[in-house]
Formats: C-alpha cells, structure tokens, sequence
C-alpha cells in the first residue's frame, strides 16, 4: 500500500505486464497425463466394488429388505467399466417409507444418494446376496456420479474422480481403468 501512496498505480500495471509478457512452458499433449490421479481412498473405492457401470435407472418401488425399509429401483446397464454386469439389475437403496396398513414407517440414510427414474449415471456397486440381481451403493454419496448430455447428445460427468470440473464419460471411464490396470483388480467381478 506504502508503494500505491507514493509512486501511484504505475508499478503494478509495470508487474503484471512483466508476469503476463513470461514464457510459460507448453507441454505436448503426450506429455500431459490424460487422466487426473485419484486419492488412496478412491482407489480403494474402485478395487473393493464388486461392479461399476453406466446405465439409466428405471421404476423405483418400495419394500423392506430384512426387516427395514428400503427401495428398489431397476437399472438398465448401458456398459461395465469393472465386471461383466448386462442387461436390468436392481439397485436395493436402504430407507424409504413403508405403509402397512394402519402403520407408516419411514427411514432416510443420508449415506446413500437419491435416484430418479430415467437419470444416467456411473455407479460403484456391491452385491446384495439377498435380492437376486440385487447390488447397493458403494462408497456412499461418492458411489454415484451423474451423467448430463450436451446440446449435441454426448454424455458428460460433473466431475472426474477426485477433481472438479466436468468431463467426457469416456475420460471417467479411462480414469478408473487406468486404476483397474494399476492396481491389477480388473479380476473376477460380476
């Protein structure tokens, strides 16, 4: 501030012509990496999924899974990242209300995302033994990424694993089977 007082605004649009006049080196884009690098915990998110897939989610309905409230929503797989998983499976979401006649439950797991019908998203997916076809979340909130479609029909995530800013599906999908490789857990998935 001393320096504005007493030589006016002339040295820092002096600084900034300097800082915007210096070479920035550019990489080739062969040496840039094509994908960000994900956190410890992420990676273990991706090897300890028994599935991940893309795909629309369909019907929701509502039901008990052992005892306590939880609702069920189809999902149609358009493509496995980790496993083999085709075709309708059914995601099991814990909470949910329940009406038994004169008797009304109802329970919400803040852990778990909310879904609507028709939505696209990623999911991280672990096997639910009770329900046949029947897989939950992994990962809690992290477990979903949603998928929006451009103006031109291509489909973009929010955001890349552990980054902000969104990006091409295929660069996601790139991004978890680079930590598939890595890590050798492409193994015997769903």
């Amino acid at each position: 501030m001393r320096v504005l007082a007493r030589f006016g605004i002339a040295p820092l649009v002096l600084m900034m012509s300097w800082a915007s006049s210096a070479e920035v080196p550019i990489q080739s884009k062969e040496a840039a990496p094509s994908v960000p690098p994900i956190t410890k915990f992420t990676a273990w998110m991706i090897d300890t999924s028994d599935a991940i897939v893309f795909g629309r989610v369909g019907a929701m309905t509502a039901g008990t899974l052992d005892g306590s409230p939880a609702q069920f929503a189809t999902f149609e797989v358009a493509e496995a990242i980790k496993g083999s998983l085709s075709g309708t499976i059914e995601l099991v979401l814990p909470g949910g209300n329940e009406s038994n006649g004169s008797f009304f439950a109802e329970s919400v797991d803040n852990t778990v995302p909310s879904f609507v019908p028709a939505e696209e998203v990623v999911v991280f997916l672990t096997r639910v033994p009770q329900r046949e076809r029947g897989y939950a979340i992994s990962g809690g909130l992290v477990g979903k990424i949603v998928v929006r479609r451009s103006p031109k029909g291509e489909a973009w995530v929010a955001h890349l694993l552990d980054s902000k800013g969104g990006a091409p599906l295929s660069r996601l999908i790139e991004q978890i089977q680079k930590e598939l490789k890595e890590s050798g857990s492409a193994k015997h998935s769903p």
